[in-house]
């Protein structure tokens, strides 16, 4: 018997079936988290217009001299930012690795507090964090203080960037997951593009910071926005709150509140009969590392998105900063002194990019996920990660299947 039967005979429903998979309620959310993934990217780039590898001479040049600029005024014109310049130059790049730093342990562990305290909570919380060390770092007056400030700033922003598409995939249909997951990335897309402009039209570090910033303290207009995702209220089984939220996402979307409301008692009411195991609660991120399936791709994953990630930023970052410098007056004494420094200059691109091109067939070996729904439980994702899917609900379904078997949750 075919699985959408077995469904209709169950009279079961996929929530996303019952508040509709693609509506206004999801297209609100999704624009929401576009303009978080622009705000990421502007802060992920900033180290680079706030103290950019520029041209320096602690003399005055001839042509200065003749144009009387004092040795004050000079200073200003041609040292950086808090004289990252010389025995000071390696500060720029230790900036942006203890910002990258706190990115990877932000984007490992939200996930698992999201799991323990819900999507929501977590979500404003770093969301209020980020908002807030990106305005303190307006008040810095050296580079530590920046340092420290921008490292919990990313704590915030990556782990509102990284919680955006489980939001997203929690929220909509399994056949608009693609479009609603990839779709707000293009915000970082957009931000990517307009940086620039606004870097060449705001030179001033404190006003740049601060156009990258003002603009989205809207963002605060979350705690109306984003609720708590029905996936989590069901697993955590607060039936009471998912079936106020889906009432509220079925009127949102413009569905029938009589036969929504009627479907939405149904489903919870199969829901809240069904078997919970108390160690379903105590979970943590090790038992991810349990089953054979899951250790697979945890390690796969992790080792794709974080890791490979991580130092290929850093490389690319190491390899800008080194290459500009080559470009400092050709023939000069510390143009000599930096060649020798970049003697192997494809190196810090060559390895990064060596460990991506590995991270890329890596993820090959992971299950398929575009039109499946995605697993609640441990037992649910380790057959999952055995390519035991749980099949799309065209109609209705909720049952794995592989081979064109049908098991039963």
């Amino acid at each position: 018997m075919a699985v959408s039967q077995k469904s209709e005979e169950n009279g079961f429903k996929e929530y996303t079936d019952i508040i509709g998979g693609s509506g206004w309620f999801q297209i609100v959310i999704c624009i929401f988290c576009f303009f978080c993934a622009a705000a990421h990217c502007l802060h992920d780039f900033t180290m680079t217009f706030f103290a950019p590898n520029m041209d320096h001479w602690c003399a005055r040049p001839p042509e200065v001299l003749r144009e009387n600029v004092s040795v004050e005024e000079w200073k200003k014109l041609s040292i950086p930012l808090w004289d990252l310049v010389c025995d000071r130059e390696w500060l720029i790049s230790m900036s942006k690795t203890v910002f990258m730093v706190a990115f990877l342990i932000s984007s490992s562990m939200s996930g698992q507090i999201s799991d323990r305290l819900g999507r929501r909570k977590v979500f404003l919380a770093c969301l209020c964090l980020f908002l807030v060390f990106a305005l303190l770092t307006l008040l810095c007056t050296n580079i530590i203080m920046l340092m420290v400030f921008r490292f919990f700033m990313s704590l915030g922003m990556t782990s509102v960037y990284v919680n955006c598409p489980v939001l997203l995939s929690e929220i909509v249909g399994a056949e608009y997951r693609t479009t609603y997951c990839f779709g707000f990335k293009f915000g970082w897309t957009f931000a990517y593009m307009l940086m620039p402009y606004i870097a060449w039209l705001v030179p001033s570090w404190f006003w740049m910071h601060l156009t990258f910033t003002v603009p989205w303290l809207f963002l605060l207009s979350g705690f109306c926005i984003i609720k708590e995702t029905p996936r989590w209220l069901l697993t955590k089984r607060r039936f009471d709150e998912l079936e106020e939220l889906l009432l509220y996402a079925a009127k949102k979307n413009g569905k029938n509140m009589k036969q929504a409301a009627s479907e939405i008692k149904h489903y919870i009411g199969y829901h809240s009969q069904m078997k919970h195991k108390e160690n379903e609660d105590n979970v943590t991120v090790l038992d991810m590392l349990r089953t054979p399936g899951l250790r697979k791709n945890s390690i796969i994953i992790y080792y794709s998105i974080h890791l490979a990630d991580c130092v290929t930023a850093v490389g690319l970052v190491s390899f800008l900063h080194r290459y500009a410098l080559i470009a400092v007056q050709p023939g000069t004494s510390s143009t000599d002194q930096k060649r020798e420094e970049v003697t192997y200059p494809w190196v810090p691109m060559a390895i990064p990019g060596a460990l991506s091109i590995v991270g890329g067939f890596l993820v090959l070996l992971l299950p398929e996920t575009k039109d499946k729904i995605l697993p609640d439980t441990l037992d649910e994702g380790e057959k999952f990660a055995r390519k035991q899917y749980i099949d799309c609900p065209s109609e209705n379904s909720h049952n794995f299947s592989k081979d064109g078997e049908a098991n039963e949750r």
